[in-house]
């Protein structure tokens, strides 16, 4: 049987990787879902779109 999909979250050659949600730093809401390396010891920030806030603000990670 062959395995489809490619999922990284098993320990791959790029590492482990967690799924994370980004909240947005003005409102609070959780606009956006990504993943990073488990190994990684910083919390996640980017500047992303919000759609409740209407402009481009920080999101941090939230899990």
């Amino acid at each position: 049987m062959v395995r489809r999909g490619g999922s990284q979250s098993e320990g791959g050659p790029r590492g482990r990787r967690i799924r994370v949600a980004l909240a947005c730093a003005l409102c609070g809401s959780r606009n956006y879902r990504t993943t990073r390396l488990h190994t990684e010891s910083e919390i996640l920030n980017l500047s992303k779109f919000c759609k409740h806030c209407n402009r481009h603000t920080r999101h941090i990670e939230g899990k």
